[in-house]
């Protein structure tokens, strides 16, 4: 490793729930009088020290609203430390969401020159690259297209490319793994490790731990905004965060659960695992019936309701998606509470530790989306006729499943 690139210390960053940066002379004079005191406010981030080196690959991890964006967008300069500083030695490229910094109405092509004009390159030098990033991207048909046409699995190929190939000594990634099919994140994994080999440094957060721990040769765990732990030795930092996500699922009620994004007039307020007569049951079975049952409250009805649960190991990769979309199925909460049933008659997933997402929604906006809303352990059983297990271990698994 070589110099210290980015050096943060002691950074702070406080948010105030309700208040945005643009409001109209009438919120301002409103403003005048309440009290500072009175307004919620959050610690994104607290007490952030740490020494990003010239060549290092860095993870951070952590539960969702950890702090982990906020803290990528302070190093791309989109947002200020409300303390602290940060000291960033070299050009930076960010890519924090799908597409950041692309201007809808210009091409693929004309694109590619604004961001590395942005970069401070010059025209030679991003025509020197350009091919090399259609190429990667593999969206040469397309590149004289404006973007806002392309699909979101174009946007993310061009814009991983554009991150990857242009003239930066920093590359900030934030998720982009998460969308694209298998072919192109062997793509992206390729490049990364040739970023880390070419001594460029790299700032990676991802759920997908498998490929934390693939890429990356230091891993920071943030947890409520605090370094709750870092090592060089990526699946020690991997395991405290499993441990700290299986003590919070265990820990928290649902209907309490702060990190979430949900409608304000319904609420999944309770997950039961019963077995074919409806009895509770504490953990699953291989090849046995399982019923998953999420209990509601709605204040309104909501219609062309579509209901998700996504298994995932401990390592953050999909096994199973449950999804009512798959089923041409919707519904209808037409009472003030009520029940989703997620039935699987064999549960094809073999003996391990899931982590459960579920997303409840409608055509036109989330209802309910909680990550990591709770565990399920499944014990070896009886593997049936025709089982997928042995053929899908390693990958998406597909079981027979029902909602009612």
């Amino acid at each position: 490793m070589g110099e210290v690139v980015i050096q943060i210390e002691d950074v702070w960053k406080k948010y105030r729930l309700g208040l945005t940066n643009y409001t109209t002379l009438q919120e301002e004079w409103a403003n005048l009088w309440q009290k500072k005191s009175e307004r919620e406010t959050i610690w994104a981030l607290q007490a952030i020290d740490l020494q990003i080196k010239q060549g290092e690959t860095l993870g951070l991890i952590g539960k969702n609203g950890s702090g982990k964006s906020t803290l990528l967008k302070i190093l791309s300069r989109i947002t200020l430390p409300t303390r602290g500083r940060v000291c960033v030695k070299g050009k930076m490229s960010s890519l924090l969401e799908v597409g950041t910094g692309f201007h809808p109405e210009l091409s693929g092509r004309e694109n590619i020159y604004l961001n590395g004009a942005i970069l401070g390159m010059r025209k030679q030098e991003i025509t020197q690259q350009l091919a090399a990033i259609v190429d990667f991207a593999g969206v040469e048909p397309f590149i004289d297209t404006p973007i806002k046409r392309y699909s979101s699995g174009m946007y993310l190929r061009l814009a991983f490319a554009v991150a990857a190939h242009l003239r930066n000594d920093i590359v900030v990634i934030d998720e982009v793994l998460a969308v694209g099919d298998l072919e192109f994140q062997k793509k992206c994994l390729g490049k990364l490790h040739h970023l880390a080999e070419t001594g460029k440094t790299a700032l990676v957060v991802s759920h997908q731990l498998g490929l934390i721990e693939n890429i990356c040769n230091r891993v920071v765990v943030l947890n409520e905004g605090k370094v709750a732990f870092e090592s060089q030795q990526a699946i020690l930092a991997i395991q405290h965060y499993q441990n700290m996500v299986l003590n919070y699922i265990d820990a928290t009620n649902l209907a309490q659960r702060t990190d979430r994004q949900r409608h304000p007039q319904f609420l999944l307020y309770q997950l039961e695992l019963l077995d074919e007569q409806n009895q509770a049951i504490q953990c699953a079975t291989t090849g046995k019936y399982l019923k998953i049952r999420f209990r509601y409250r709605a204040e309104r009805v909501f219609s062309e309701v579509g209901v998700s649960i996504r298994f995932k190991d401990l390592n953050g990769a999909t096994k199973t998606l449950l999804w009512t979309k798959l089923l041409n199925q919707t519904y209808e909460t037409n009472t003030p509470e009520g029940y989703f049933d997620c039935i699987m008659p064999k549960l094809a997933l073999s003996a391990s530790i899931y982590i459960l997402n579920v997303l409840v929604e409608t055509p036109f906006e989330k209802l309910d989306w909680i990550q990591n809303v709770d565990s399920l352990s499944v014990l070896e059983g009886q593997y049936y006729e025709n089982s997928p297990i042995n053929s899908f271990q390693e990958g998406l698994v597909f079981t027979d499943f029902r909602w009612e």
